[in-house]
């Protein structure tokens, strides 16, 4: 079986993490927009228009998530 040398073992390594490299499970979320920009620091600043918000209808006070029926 090929096995990979050291200098190729670890130019592999720098390659980009994409969903078939990693192991399963992982999930990259992609084309998700930005919600804010990097600083110059090595920061990260919310813009709280971007950011995503979900409405909950009203009503769901009875509804039980995950127990089980019965």
């Amino acid at each position: 079986m090929f096995s990979p040398t050291l200098p190729l073992f670890r130019a592999l390594r720098r390659l980009a993490l994409t969903t078939k490299r990693a192991r399963n499970g992982h999930y990259k979320g992609n084309r998700t927009g930005s919600m804010g920009w990097h600083t110059k620091h090595g920061g990260y600043k919310l813009d709280f228009s971007k950011v995503r918000t979900y409405v909950v209808p009203e009503g769901l006070d009875s509804f039980n998530v995950g127990s089980p029926q019965g």
